[in-house]
C-alpha cells in the first residue's frame, strides 16, 4: 500500500506539477512553495518513514491545509523530519 501511494505521488511530482507552474506562467502567476521541502516530497518521506499508515496520512493532510489559501486559520504545529 505504501508503494503504490509513493509512486501515485511519484506520477504527480513528474506529470501534474509541472503542469500547474505552466499553467500559473500563463496567467503571470508565481507559483512556488513555501516549504523547504514541497508538500509532495514531504508526502513520500512520511509514507516511508512513519510507522503508521493513518499517522502519516493525517501529517500529509496538516501540510497540505498549510499550503492552502485558507493556511491562516490553521496553526503551524506539524513536527519537523528529524
Amino acid at each position: 500500500m505504501r508503494s503504490v501511494l509513493a509512486a501515485l505521488i511519484g506520477l504527480y511530482q513528474f506529470i501534474v506539477s509541472p503542469a500547474i507552474h505552466c499553467a500559473t506562467r500563463l496567467f503571470g502567476m508565481e507559483c512556488r512553495c513555501r516549504f523547504e521541502m514541497s508538500c509532495s516530497q514531504f508526502a513520500v518521506t512520511e509514507i516511508k518513514n512513519n510507522r503508521s499508515l493513518r499517522g502519516a496520512v493525517w501529517r500529509i493532510a496538516q501540510r497540505i491545509m498549510l499550503c492552502s489559501p485558507l493556511s491562516k486559520f490553521f496553526p503551524e504545529t506539524i513536527v519537523r523530519l528529524q
